[in-house]
């Protein structure tokens, strides 16, 4: 009979601790993971404001953009 200590233990993954990612780095993994999703943030980030400099000065002009932007942002948000 299985007692209850051992049924609510949590079970581990299937190949136990040799499927590790980082092998003996939990560390090392972590701040590799933070890293990665931080530059993908920063490259969304510039690609986002090159987009918009190129929608304000060739297509759209300062006032059109602005009001599209601000439309848009608005949505987002929930308000409009």
């Amino acid at each position: 009979m299985i007692r209850r200590a051992q049924r609510l233990r949590p079970r581990a993954c299937p190949g136990g601790p040799h499927w590790r990612f980082a092998g003996a780095h939990p560390v090392l993994s972590l701040v590799s993971f933070n890293l990665g999703i931080a530059l993908g943030e920063v490259i969304a980030l510039a690609l986002v404001f090159v987009v918009l400099g190129v929608l304000f000065t060739h297509v759209l002009g300062t006032r059109a953009g602005m009001i599209v932007l601000c439309s848009f942002s608005a949505m987002w948000a929930g308000i409009g």
